[in-house]
């Protein structure tokens, strides 16, 4: 049996920041713009599970982010990492590779729907 993690209050923080700490502990999130939002851009505005929750790993986190734009984060999953990173680039995304070589195939990408431009993509790539 896979032990959880509990879930940390993410309203508030930078979406690029947490994209990190997800894919580090295998968190997928699925993003969502709210337009109508007066915080800065890139930050979360509401959560879902609540902060104290127990995820698990591959479970996906909802989080609405603040923005006016926002991308379709295009599907890279199982794509050599180095076209999946220039993918994603052109889609005025930021991308990070969390693991492996970058000739390897994107096995996890975090965020995944829509994003504000600009927004951290965390890439894992594997053989």
């Amino acid at each position: 049996m896979v032990a959880g993690l509990t879930l940390p209050y993410l309203v508030d923080q930078n979406i690029g920041a947490i994209a990190q700490w997800a894919a580090q502990n295998g968190i997928a999130l699925q993003t969502s713009t709210d337009s109508s939002s007066t915080k800065a851009q890139g930050t979360i505005v509401s959560q879902s599970p609540a902060p104290g929750s127990t995820v698990a790993p591959g479970q996906t986190v909802r989080l609405q982010v603040s923005g006016t734009a926002t991308e379709a984060i295009p599907n890279v999953q199982g794509q050599n990492c180095q076209q999946a990173q220039k993918t994603l680039i052109r889609a005025g995304l930021y991308v990070i590779e969390q693991q492996g070589a970058s000739s390897g195939i994107v096995t996890r990408v975090s965020p995944t729907g829509q994003a504000p431009s600009g927004t951290t993509v965390t890439l894992r790539c594997g053989s």
